[in-house]
């Protein structure tokens, strides 16, 4: 009995505080008040630690949903966003946060994304079974931050989790390569090869993996110069002769961009948006 009139009673609360806040847009203008932080929040809640990020989620998404088309979203970014971290700390595994979170506040800018992506951060570690944060966390990684490696690790942990797209951890192993982890990059590819069932794909990851196994090579030619004379070679061409034949040349759109001590393989972004179409 005690359990189910506590269940009453923040079903009550939890509806009463849509209904306010749903008058409240209909004769005043929506403002969102400032928060205290999560952690003296998650102290004082206790074990109402749910109903509380809940109810920060619907004040959030009521304020959204009546704010004027014409106003600036930096104007209220900063207290949207710390609804949106209060709530993903009080209540870890509630998916709505971020997804609200994200299509909200990514576009906003740098700042704002590394905001997303440690609010994105909180439910990637509390809901193991999900593979879209992460995906949106690589996304903004890659799109808005222009950090390659870090949107190649976001992907690669989607990749891994139940039910995702194969193409994701193919990506991952992309931009693993395009950000200079070459080595990484094939581990992950070969991973990817051995999990495809159908046969024209697995093909093509077949021949992506020769690819990457040539850049191997050149970058164990690098390697070998430097420790023989001390210094990375200024040219790819330096290496031949003596590390190795002849620099390889490569196919399915690669490439390969040495910047000392950089060695990166990378397909031009049309590529990559091609094949993401295609999978």
């Amino acid at each position: 009995m005690k359990k189910l009139f506590l269940f009453l009673v923040i079903i009550a609360a939890y509806l009463l505080n849509f209904s306010v806040q749903d008058r409240l847009t209909q004769t005043h203008k929506m403002e969102l008040a400032p928060l205290l932080p999560a952690m003296l929040q998650q102290a004082a809640l206790g074990f109402l630690r749910q109903l509380g990020a809940e109810m920060y989620f619907v004040n959030a998404a009521v304020f959204l949903g009546t704010t004027d088309s014409g106003q600036d979203p930096h104007e209220y970014a900063p207290v949207l966003s710390e609804y949106f971290k209060v709530a993903s700390r009080l209540h870890p595994p509630f998916l709505d946060t971020y997804f609200f979170c994200q299509s909200s506040l990514s576009y906003l800018g740098r700042d704002y994304d590394k905001i997303v992506n440690n609010i994105l951060d909180t439910g990637i570690k509390a809901i193991p079974d999900n593979w879209v944060l992460p995906l949106f966390a690589g996304y903004n990684a890659m799109h808005y931050l222009n950090d390659t490696a870090g949107a190649s690790d976001y992907l690669h942990e989607a990749g891994t989790r139940p039910n995702a797209p194969s193409w994701i951890a193919h990506l991952a192993a992309i931009l693993a390569a395009d950000s200079g982890r070459i080595q990484m990059g094939l581990q992950w590819l070969e991973t990817v090869e051995a999990r495809e069932k159908d046969e024209t794909v697995k093909k093509r990851y077949q021949m992506e993996i020769m690819e990457f196994k040539k850049a191997c090579r050149v970058a164990e030619a690098i390697q070998e110069y430097k420790q023989r004379l001390g210094t990375y070679p200024t040219s790819l061409n330096m290496l031949s002769p003596d590390f190795m034949d002849q620099i390889p040349r490569f196919n399915l759109g690669f490439k390969l961009d040495w910047h000392p001590p950089i060695l990166r393989l990378v397909r031009p972004r049309k590529s990559l948006d091609n094949k993401k179409r295609s999978s």
